[in-house]
C-alpha cells in the first residue's frame, strides 16, 4: 500500500466504507423484522398496577385529558334509559292502582266522609246515616223514596225519623218505617215520626216498654200494620196532626193497640 498510488487507495477507502454501510443496513433490517408471536416488553420501571387493572377492564375506557373522565359504554346507558321507563311505568301502575283502592272505599255509605258521590243508587240498597244512627234502604230511585229499616242504636231514649234524608247527592223521603225497626229498644221513651211516612209495619214497636209518646208529624199515613205496637207500653200517647184526629183513631184501633192508648191533637 505504501507503493500504491494515489487513486488506488481512494478506491479501496471507497471499498471498505460500502461493505460497512451494508453490514449496518443488514442488522437494522433484521432487527425490524421479527417473528410472528414475538412480544416486545418495556422496561420494568414503566409497569403500574392501577394502569394495568385499568387496561385489563373492558367495561370502561380511559380518555387522555387534562383531568381523568371514565367514559361509560353506550351499553350502559341504554340499560339506564329503559330502567327509568321501567321505574316511571311501576309509578303509573301504582297511582292507577291506589286510585282504584280510593274508589272502592268510596263506595260506602253516607257515613263515610269519602263516599264517591259520583255511584248511582240502586233500589233495594241499604245505606247507614251516622246522624240518625240508623239503617235506611232504597224503595225507589226514581221516586226517591226510602224506608226506615233500623235504629242501631237500642239504648237511646229518644228517637226521630226524619223528613228527608240525604245520599250519593240525591234527597229521598223516608216514607216507611220498616218491620222490627225499633223492636226491643227497651228505654226509648220519645219517638217522632217525619212528614212523609205512610206506612208503619209489623213488629216496628214491639217489646218497646218504656215508650210513653210518639208525635206524628205526618198527614200522609194510609197504613198501620195490626202488631206494629206488639207488646208496646199500654199506656202510650200518641199525638197526631189537627184534622187528623178522627181518621187517625180508626187505623190505630184497627192495629190492636190497647184501650189505654191515648190519642190527641
Amino acid at each position: 500500500m505504501r507503493n500504491a498510488s494515489p487513486m488506488r487507495k481512494v478506491l479501496s477507502y471507497g471499498v471498505c466504507f460500502v461493505l460497512f454501510a451494508e453490514m449496518m443496513f443488514s442488522n437494522m433490517a433484521s432487527a425490524d423484522e421479527l417473528p410472528d408471536g414475538d412480544i416486545i416488553k418495556p422496561p420494568s420501571h414503566w409497569s403500574n398496577p392501577t394502569t394495568s387493572a385499568s387496561e385489563s377492564s373492558s367495561d370502561y375506557e380511559l380518555t387522555s385529558t387534562s383531568e381523568d373522565i371514565v367514559t361509560t359504554p353506550s351499553s350502559w346507558n341504554e340499560e339506564s334509559s329503559q330502567a327509568g321507563t321501567s321505574e316511571e311505568s311501576s309509578q303509573v301502575t301504582t297511582s292507577e292502582v291506589s286510585s282504584e283502592i280510593v274508589t272502592s272505599i268510596n263506595g260506602n255509605s253516607d257515613s263515610n266522609p269519602v263516599v264517591n258521590r259520583n255511584k248511582k243508587a240502586k233500589n233495594g240498597e241499604v245505606f247507614f246515616n251516622s246522624k240518625y244512627k240508623a239503617k235506611f234502604q232504597i224503595i225507589s230511585v226514581k221516586k226517591k223514596t226510602v224506608a226506615y229499616k233500623l235504629s242501631t242504636n237500642k239504648t237511646r231514649t229518644n228517637a226521630t225519623i226524619p223528613n228527608t234524608i240525604r245520599y250519593k247527592n240525591t234527597t229521598f223521603k223516608v216514607v216507611t218505617i220498616s218491620s222490627k225497626a225499633f223492636m226491643n229498644h227497651k228505654k226509648l221513651k220519645k219517638l217522632t215520626v217525619g212528614t212523609n211516612v205512610k206506612t208503619i209495619n209489623s213488629y216496628a214497636f214491639k217489646k218497646c216498654k218504656k215508650l210513653k209518646k210518639i208525635t206524628i208529624k205526618s198527614k200522609k199515613l194510609s197504613s198501620v200494620n195490626k202488631k206494629a205496637f206488639a207488646s208496646a207500653n199500654k199506656k202510650v200517647v200518641i199525638k197526631v196532626p189537627s184534622k187528623k184526629l178522627k181518621s187517625y183513631k180508626k187505623k190505630f184501633k184497627k192495629c190492636g193497640i190497647s184501650s189505654k192508648t191515648v190519642i190527641k191533637l
